[in-house]
């Protein structure tokens, strides 16, 4: 793995210390992120790392305390492109949904997982089927996924 070839003082220690730093880590929250995603030592502070924690935080208002309870939750998160797959999908979901920022943050925080999904082969697919399913107009899908958001993260059928 990529890790192995880090330096410990230049690369792995500052991007801990960074970490605990910037998410008010405690040893076992570190731990715990390390081993979730160990590919994240890898990532640049200054330009990938730092920038999408800054990025997450802002577009979901999040206070320290719920960002750190979301990147626990979701690490793999530190290691999504924000670009390519995060603001697409928050973007999709706020539309979607027909969302204020204060809708998707509780989405966000109460399923956490949904960071994780692929956004076309996983989130579009299971709203358009539970609307078709279901018969239900744009307004009854969001109502009912405010409601009962872990539904995104339940299997449908083929």
């Amino acid at each position: 793995p990529a890790v192995l070839g880090l330096s410990l003082d230049n690369n792995i220690v500052p991007k801990l210390e960074y970490l605990v730093t910037r998410l008010s880590l405690d040893g076992r929250q570190l731990q715990k992120l390390v081993l979730a995603v160990p590919t994240m030592l890898t990532l640049n502070i200054e330009s990938n790392l730092g920038p999408k924690l800054d990025y997450l935080q802002t577009r979901l208002q999040l206070d320290d305390k719920s960002f750190r309870r979301l990147i626990l939750a979701a690490p793999s998160v530190l290691v999504t492109s924000t670009e390519s797959n995060i603001k697409p999908k928050l973007d999709y979901l706020q539309q979607r949904l027909i969302l204020d920022g204060r809708s998707l943050r509780k989405l966000i925080l109460r399923a956490p997982s949904v960071l994780n999904m692929k956004l076309e082969e996983t989130i579009v697919p299971k709203l358009d089927w539970l609307q078709q399913r279901l018969d239900l107009d744009d307004v009854a899908v969001s109502n009912i996924i405010r409601q009962k958001p872990r539904i995104l993260c339940y299997s449908i059928p083929n």
